[in-house]
């Protein structure tokens, strides 16, 4: 028996990529599957491949960033297998432009699917966890919200992610209902498009199936501890990501003037300036930008 064996569960985005690999390894550890993706053939092809193996699953090709729809999405399972027990949102799409050189369709449609569309299906599958006591949401951020160069608006949209997860855990705990959060880093057709200036590196990136054990595990009941949490796998690391917190405070009785901050700054706080950007190892800019 499975360590998934009978849960019922809904993966957006799951025709291909890391969808798929999550979808592909809950399968084999006996969950029962509804594999969303607005591209039918690649969807068909998932779900073939899952009955192929002796599994179950069906097909919904419903738009997570339409709220309607994304209610069809959490409707389909509990229609075809009495209930739904994980949600992983797992739907996203991303490309590499500057911040300069975007437009408001480029944010609408990053953020619609990215952000909006997690929280349409997380709002749809938490009536039908609340009227069962029980349910995990699993959404996808990003180690790409510390901050990309070129992907701005997917970082924002995957920090968001972030916040929901920490927020959902918190107001959903009452209700047997856990949140957390896989912040994957794998070879998807996302990546290689991110890579395409750096092509030697691609190789190199680890694929979709070396990160799915971390999304079985965590749908699982040996999870059952595990809320409110982001969980990183990136080749053979496996980490949490820090949540944000204040740090190196000061005290100043009476108060804060603009020349106290200052000093401040120069005194105590310049030494311990965070690094900007998700792969930076050190704070760059100790004498100025644009230098």
């Amino acid at each position: 028996m499975g360590t998934l064996e009978g849960k019922r569960v809904v993966i957006t985005g799951s025709g291909q990529g890391l969808g798929r690999a999550y979808a592909m390894a809950m399968a084999r550890e006996g969950a029962k599957l509804v594999i969303n993706d607005i591209e039918a053939d690649v969807a068909e092809q998932t779900v073939a491949d899952i009955a192929a193996e002796g599994g179950s699953a069906v097909i919904n090709t419903d738009d997570v960033a339409d709220f309607a729809a994304a209610r069809r999405i959490i409707e389909s399972c509990v229609e075809t297998y009495g209930g739904l027990d994980t949600l992983v949102n797992n739907a996203g799409v991303g490309y590499v432009r500057q911040i300069f050189e975007s437009s408001e369709e480029d944010f609408d449609r990053i953020i619609g699917i990215n952000l909006k569309g997690t929280f349409n299906c997380a709002r749809h599958a938490i009536d039908q966890m609340i009227e069962q006591k029980r349910g995990t949401i699993l959404n996808v951020s990003s180690g790409a919200a510390a901050g990309v160069q070129g992907r701005s608006f997917y970082a924002a949209s995957k920090g968001g992610v972030s916040a929901f997860t920490y927020s959902w855990a918190l107001e959903l705990a009452q209700y047997n209902i856990r949140v957390n959060a896989i912040a994957p880093y794998a070879r998807t057709r996302r990546t290689v498009g991110a890579f395409t200036a750096n092509a030697g590196k691609i190789d190199s990136l680890p694929v979709p199936e070396d990160i799915a054990p971390v999304a079985v595990f965590l749908a699982s009941d040996d999870a059952a501890y595990i809320n409110g949490q982001v969980i990183g796998l990136v080749g053979e690391t496996l980490s949490i990501h820090r949540h944000p917190r204040a740090i190196w405070p000061i005290i100043r009785q009476g108060g804060w003037t603009a020349e106290d901050i200052r000093d401040a700054f120069a005194e105590h706080i310049k030494p311990h300036l965070e690094p900007v950007g998700a792969i930076a190892g050190s704070y760059e800019y100790h004498d100025g930008i644009g230098v």
